[in-house]
């Protein structure tokens, strides 16, 4: 037995106060074109459940205390779906069905995988895997490793048939650096950064006391032309895409909302070697508080700067466990039950192709509830070119509406940001013209008759 990683207790919390929900599901599907040999793909995912010990991590309850143990493969038979009769309309309905199962948490697997059939030239894996034990990265992990056993088994080549590093180093390695000099210079780093609590940054105030869990997502596909702006700006100036969208993000918070000090939410992959990266497990801090001071005067690229250093300082102390930090600010402050309301995530691990051609494709399923009230994903999983902007809201808390104007409203200071680097950011247009038009122009078309003898 072994105690729960930091990170894996912060999901073990969430389902203490939410327990027998979906929410920390993580579900996608893998598929592949062409003939399929579907004997060589459930080989393929039994070779990949032996061979990673972190998936096969089950939570056992010790007196109200959670622990983690591996349970001994078995090679069971895999669940299969033939859709190929039923259309897609059934297949989709089945997926949302699957994602939003609840595992059971305690003494029983944490995964599932089924083999579905799509029609004579599609076929795939849907993936399933509690929070606890993975996270986004770990799911592309997982699904490349069964496209590479998939196809050296398909052309009976020769094949790694060995474990992968297991997720209990991880473990081993975070208590290491609890008592070490740099767990120490990361505590201070974020003691320092909260000295002092900024109000909640919301922009609406009965996010602050819903208890609603119920979400849906609305997902926009950026323009052609912007995505090409966004890199080519990011290319020539050394930026991340994640940093020009958390920009123009803060900068419409502060617009709409006037609040000069910002704190964002947003998770890091806490991966800091090759070796963590092709591990399979939980390692990704579930929360890092951003915290931004306004400035109208600064121009967007002189703010964009300041983002990048803010999100390196991050990842240079992206090791301290959030749930210390909380600790620690409690000591001095009345705290929140977290330090943000709305979350900016950057997706980018993705499911790839292999040398033999296979043509992969990949679909993430939304589960539907969520703790903040909005949380924006950045996904540029695909490689296609484009960004896209999926927003998932609290259906308690937001309209779809007030989502397209969010989106609408960032979208046009980024545009505008990119053609004006130079321009201070308090100048940046947030409105389109047909908004200006009707602010400036049929909102004060007053005119009016009335009884002129009254």
């Amino acid at each position: 037995f072994y105690e729960l990683s930091q990170s894996q207790k912060s999901i073990w919390y969430l389902e203490q106060k939410y327990p027998g929900t979906y929410m920390n599901n993580i579900s996608g599907t893998i598929r592949y074109v062409g003939t399929i040999d579907y004997d060589a793909l459930r080989k393929a995912v039994s070779l990949v459940i032996k061979n990673n010990e972190g998936l096969r991590i089950r939570i056992h309850d010790e007196n109200g205390e959670p622990l983690q143990y591996a349970a001994p493969f078995e090679d069971k038979e895999l669940e299969y779906f033939d859709f190929s009769m039923s259309g897609l309309e059934e297949l989709y309905a089945w997926d949302v069905k699957e994602t939003k199962r609840p595992f059971p948490l305690y003494d029983s697997d944490l995964f599932s995988f089924t083999v579905i059939k799509i029609d004579d030239r599609n076929g795939g894996v849907l993936v399933r895997l509690h929070h606890i034990i993975s996270d986004a990265w770990n799911m592309s992990v997982v699904g490349n490793q069964i496209t590479a056993y998939y196809a050296a088994l398909r052309r009976n080549l020769p094949y790694e048939d060995r474990p992968k590093p297991s997720f209990f180093e991880h473990l081993k390695n975070e208590k290491i650096y609890e008592s070490s000099e740099r767990f120490l210079k990361d505590r201070e780093y974020w003691n320092g950064k909260f000295s002092d609590i900024p109000e909640p940054t919301v922009m609406k105030p009965q996010a602050l006391t819903t208890e609603s869990i119920q979400s849906a997502r609305k997902s926009f596909i950026i323009p052609q032309v912007l995505s090409d702006k966004i890199r080519d700006y990011c290319s020539r100036n050394n930026k991340s895409p994640f940093t020009l969208f958390m920009a123009a993000l803060c900068i419409y918070i502060h617009r709409v909302t006037g609040n000069d000090d910002i704190v964002l939410g947003t998770t890091i992959l806490n991966r800091i070697n090759a070796r963590e990266k092709e591990t399979s497990g939980m390692f990704v801090s579930v929360a890092a508080p951003v915290r931004v001071r306004m400035m109208d005067a600064v121009n967007f690229s002189e703010f964009s700067e300041m983002m990048s250093r803010e999100n390196l300082n991050i990842l240079r102390h992206q090791k301290y466990p959030y749930n210390y930090l909380l600790s620690d600010l409690k000591k001095d402050h009345t705290l929140p039950h977290r330090l943000y309301d709305i979350v900016l995530n950057y997706q980018n691990s993705k499911f790839e192709s292999t040398q033999f051609g296979e043509v992969v494709k990949s679909r993430w399923h939304f589960t539907g509830q969520q703790v903040e009230s909005l949380i924006i994903h950045v996904n540029d999983r695909d490689d296609e070119g484009r960004f896209v902007l999926n927003y998932d809201f609290l259906t308690d808390i937001y309209h779809i509406n007030e989502i397209e104007g969010i989106n609408r409203h960032v979208i046009n200071i980024l545009w505008h940001a990119l053609d004006n680097p130079e321009r201070a950011i308090g100048q940046l247009e947030m409105l389109s013209e047909k908004e200006k038009e009707q602010i400036l122009v049929d909102f004060n078309r007053t005119t009016a008759d009335y009884p002129y003898d009254k």
